[in-house]
């Protein structure tokens, strides 16, 4: 964790009651410090820490979380709709291919709402053809 954080303070946990029982407030606390207390004592670490492709966010302030959410849907997309597109396509008759409007409406019943415009910006990412391309004749 100190690899992603740079930084054993960052992972120390402040508000621990033994935080407050030690008086380390009042101490001048080196890095050095940090990383004996935490340790020594598995409760001066801040929790949650959460290390998603090379990042870490550390606890649970609304601001961490946000981030980590914007993270993780930016990154949703390779893992479940990228996946879901390709079976939606692959499934297609390929004399009546779906629009880009229609593979909206059935990740919608799936419970993936997407504009239909991010929905052509995926299919466009994985090099796949529009409807009216991929029809077959």
């Amino acid at each position: 964790m100190y690899k992603y954080s740079k930084s054993y303070e960052a992972l120390f946990n402040k508000r621990a009651k033994l935080y407050t029982s030690m008086d380390l407030k009042n101490k001048e606390v080196s890095e050095i410090d940090y990383r004996q207390l935490i340790l020594k004592e598995y409760t001066f670490l801040k929790r949650p820490v959460f290390i998603f492709k090379n990042e870490i966010f550390i606890g649970n302030s609304k601001k961490v979380i946000e981030k980590l959410e914007q993270n993780l849907l930016i990154n949703a997309g390779i893992y479940i709709v990228d996946p879901k597109i390709k079976k939606i396509i692959k499934s297609e008759d390929k004399l009546k291919p779906f629009s880009d409007n229609k593979i909206t409406k059935i990740l919608a019943e799936e419970g993936i709402y997407l504009a239909r415009r991010t929905v052509t910006k995926y299919r466009e990412s994985l090099n796949l053809f529009s409807s009216s391309e991929r029809k077959t004749k």
